[in-house]
């Protein structure tokens, strides 16, 4: 029974280490394709040996037949390996074109299937016999019909590989010679063991030494590695090498004969090849004279010649060097290279970095580098303008002496993420300090600067100032800030006073039966007075929303001021005030309500800013601007109150921003005058000092005493509801009945419906005893201007109380600018409603064209 001790065991053994040790070396020594041929070849010996020492050692049948199959895969890579190495050696691999590589893979794949499928029909191997010989229970084939298909493929490739070896040993140097010698003895060594193992022949016959002849021929090639540079460029590819330069190569004589050129050399004199060796240079090169001329000081000196080629001027740069054996010279070789494109290129980069000079001096922008330490090594002149610090002053020191404090955390982690590779480019917004102590903000794009294998060396950057920028972008954010809190003001305000009109007209039906009991009505006007409070909030949300256009009238501002003041008085009993109002009349075109939401706001909060007391001042004064086209009036609130520092300031009008504790204030007051204000074409300043009070001036463009609307004419016989017929349209369910309740108690004769379509066919068939209709302004099928205007169709000379949660549109304000139609807001009171329909009822005697075909 074998033992791994045993001689052929051990040499098998030693082949597979010695020839992986040997697939190894070669790898190393040199990583090019003749080397990875090669070390293929020897791994898949090592392989072959390993399986093979496996399969003598084994004991089972079965075990050494699937080993000897195994051993095929290593053995069909053999023959492929050695020829793509000859290939390679003999610089022939360009004839191993794809096409021809996919076909010799056919054969090895042919031969592992049948190998794998031999059971089935016996091709590879027709039997397997046992034989015991030298101690060892050897596996012994006998060959099937295809076997020697395989071996005539697989020695057809050694010996093509040796062919191309074999025509480089003439006419070569002997070092080569002898370098082409050691690898067909190689080669050969293993052809003789495998063909003694396959015929049969002498006393070794059933043991194959093939696997142990291929590291015996590994050896060989380590030798010519190590001994004559086997795998280094060599002469034997000078041809290939020579003739695919890019360079023309002209060899000459020391008579200036040409005794060798390769083809490019050829397109470069424009001579053909056979007309040309032998032949004197000067005969052949037109411009071999002006050459000489040119390289008289120093031939070996490169010259460069500009010449006509294929009808282009091209540059051609000529270098020559001699050729010496020993101390003996022999000739030049004169290499001559096409520079156009490389000049046309330096000249390129010339006009480029030119261009880019050009453009980074003259640049608006901030263009800088930094070292890897972070300081500045450039900077274009737009540094100096922006930040005041000239080149002189800047190169040299870090960007961060340029920061403020609060800015270097982040440029920091920046500048090392880019340093380290981290990241490619970042943008970032930083402050630069002045060289006057102020800091501009800035938008910088940096990126890492790094060289072709990928270091990066520092940083390149382009800073923007956007101070300005910045700025106008705080100022539209703001605005549409704003601007959104104002749109949702408006919807809270008109579900908010939906609810309040609900409370506010139970009351005013509770006050009905509550009357001659003074407890009832006292708490019922304490509930109103919570609802007045409630609808003065939503008073404030409408007035910041700036929702359209107001209820406008003239008026005289100067008694609006009194009348608030009253009120102040009256509830703030610890200021004094003082008034100082001018003499005349200041009208003004305005809403009277929102004027007074906003004389409100402001002398409460001048109030609730003395809570020590003090004195509230206000004066107003009406004038012309300077050109005197515009007439204007001035109110002037002042109080001697705690005041405001600059930051409130900044933020005074800001929508709930406030200053007061939680629950005293909703930061809607000051918001809400602004928005007034500038909706009427006004404008308010604000002054204040800490500690010594606060002054808000107000000016608005002033109105003709003409224009001022004084209260129409009554007549006490109309002003009764008795026989009077209104109709009412409201989509909410809770406020039609309220309000149905509301003018039914008036004495009114009511028609209600929450519907638009059939409040237009109620309309349409009583039009004739309809006095009055009173419609809600949002309802889901069409609004109430819309419903109006469809009555109106009906019967031009209707009229109309239009009701709304909203503040006034510029469809509202237009219908009720003739005088002939109201608008109640709500939560508006039963005496509310009593007033409007009495003075709408009274416009009927005083306006003509009210009177029409109505008939009543």
């Amino acid at each position: 029974m074998p033992v791994i001790n045993q001689p052929y065991t051990l040499l098998l053994a030693f082949s597979a280490i010695l020839s992986a040790v040997l697939a190894g070396l070669i790898l190393k020594h040199r990583p090019n394709l003749g080397a990875r041929s090669l070390s293929v070849l020897l791994a898949a010996v090592s392989l072959w040996a390993f399986v093979s020492l496996f399969e003598v050692s084994s004991l089972d049948r079965g075990t050494k037949i699937f080993s000897y199959q195994v051993k095929f895969l290593f053995i069909v890579a053999v023959p492929l390996s050695w020829l793509a190495f000859c290939l390679y050696y003999s610089n022939r691999l360009h004839k191993l074109q794809i096409k021809y590589l996919l076909l010799l893979l056919i054969t090895p794949g042919v031969t592992l299937l049948l190998v794998a499928t031999n059971p089935y029909h016996h091709l590879m191997f027709t039997r397997f016999e046992f034989v015991e010989t030298s101690g060892y229970r050897l596996l012994y084939p006998h060959f099937g019909p295809l076997f020697w298909l395989h071996v005539f493929y697989s020695y057809t490739l050694l010996l093509i590989g040796f062919v191309f070896l074999a025509r480089h040993l003439i006419g070569l140097q002997t070092h080569y010679r002898r370098q082409v010698a050691y690898l067909m003895i190689g080669g050969l060594t293993p052809w003789i063991t495998n063909i003694l193992f396959l015929f049969k022949v002498g006393s070794l016959m059933y043991f194959d030494l093939t696997p142990i002849a291929f590291c015996i021929s590994g050896v060989a090639f380590m030798w010519g590695i190590s001994r004559y540079k086997m795998l280094d460029v060599v002469p034997i590819a000078r041809d290939v090498i020579v003739k695919n330069m890019g360079d023309g190569v002209i060899v000459f004589d020391q008579e200036e004969n040409i005794i060798d050129l390769n083809q490019r050399a050829v397109a470069l004199i424009g001579a053909g090849e056979q007309n040309v060796i032998g032949t004197h240079a000067e005969m052949i090169i037109r411009w071999w004279r002006d050459w000489k001329r040119q390289a008289a000081g120093d031939p070996h000196t490169p010259s460069i010649l500009e010449l006509e080629m294929e009808g282009e001027e091209r540059l051609i740069q000529l270098n020559c060097s001699p050729i010496i054996d020993g101390d003996k010279p022999l000739g030049h070789m004169l290499v001559l290279q096409d520079v156009t494109a490389a000049k046309l290129a330096e000249e390129a980069v010339r006009e480029s970095e030119e261009r880019f000079k050009s453009l980074s001096e003259n640049a608006p922008v901030i263009i800088f580098s930094l070292d890897e330490s972070g300081a500045l090594t450039y900077v274009n002149p737009a540094w100096q303008n922006l930040t005041g610090y000239t080149r002189e002053e800047t190169l040299g020191r870090t960007f961060s002496y340029f920061l403020p404090e609060n800015d270097i955390p982040i440029a920091t982690l920046v500048f090392d993420q880019l340093i380290e590779g981290e990241r490619p480019t970042a943008d970032i917004q930083l402050h630069l300090i002045h060289r006057d102590g102020t800091a501009h903000f800035f938008d910088i794009s940096v990126s890492a600067n790094a060289d072709p294998e990928g270091r990066v060396s520092g940083i390149i950057g382009l800073a923007k100032d956007v101070t300005k920028e910045k700025g106008l972008q705080q100022q539209l954010f703001q605005s549409q800030k704003m601007e959104a809190i104002g749109t949702l003001a408006g919807g809270i305000a008109h579900d908010f006073n939906n609810l309040l009109m609900g409370m506010q007209a139970n009351l005013s039906l509770i006050r009905l039966d509550a009357a001659g009991t003074p407890s009832i009505e006292e708490k019922i006007q304490r509930v109103e007075d919570q609802i007045q409070n409630g609808a003065s909030l939503t008073r404030q949300l409408l007035g910041y929303a700036r929702k359209g256009k107001y209820a406008v009238t003239v008026f005289d501002f100067n008694v609006l001021i009194e009348e608030t003041l009253n009120v102040v008085k009256r509830t703030k009993k610890h200021i004094t005030v003082i008034t100082s109002l001018s003499e005349e009349a200041a009208f003004i075109r305005a809403d009277q309500g929102q004027m007074e939401l906003v004389l409100l706001n402001l002398f409460l909060n001048a109030a609730d800013a003395m809570p020590n007391g003090g004195e509230l001042t206000v004066t107003s004064v009406c004038g012309c601007d300077k050109k005197g086209d515009q007439s204007f009036v001035e109110v002037v609130v002042t109080d001697t109150g705690i005041g405001m520092d600059q930051d409130t300031l900044d933020r005074i009008f800001e929508p709930f921003f406030t200053t007061k504790e939680m629950g005293q204030g909703t930061g809607l007051g000051l918001a809400s005058v602004y928005g007034v204000i500038k909706n009427h074409s006004g404008q308010i300043d604000v002054q204040s000092i800490p500690e010594k009070g606060t002054t808000f001036t107000l000016h608005l463009p002033a109105a003709k005493r003409a224009e001022c609307q004084y209260p129409l004419r009554q007549n006490p016989a109309e002003l009764t509801f008795e026989g009077a017929k209104i109709l009412l349209v409201d989509d909410e369910a809770l406020i039609l009945k309220y309000s149905h309740e509301m003018a039914v108690s008036l004495g009114l004769d009511v028609i209600s419906t929450h519907d638009a379509d059939e409040a237009l066919r109620l309309y349409e068939n009583q039009w004739q005893e309809i006095d009055l209709v009173m419609i809600d302004m949002v309802m889901p099928k069409m609004d109430g201007i819309t419903l109006f205007r469809a009555m109106q169709a009906i019967n031009p000379q209707a009229q109309a109380i239009v009701t709304t949660g909203y503040a006034m549109d510029s469809r509202i304000s237009m219908l009720i600018s003739s005088g002939r139609h109201a608008c109640l807001k709500k939560p508006y009171t039963r005496e509310d409603l009593a007033k409007t329909i009495r003075q709408l009822r009274s416009q009927r005697y005083d306006l003509p064209e009210a009177i029409g075909s109505h008939g009543r």
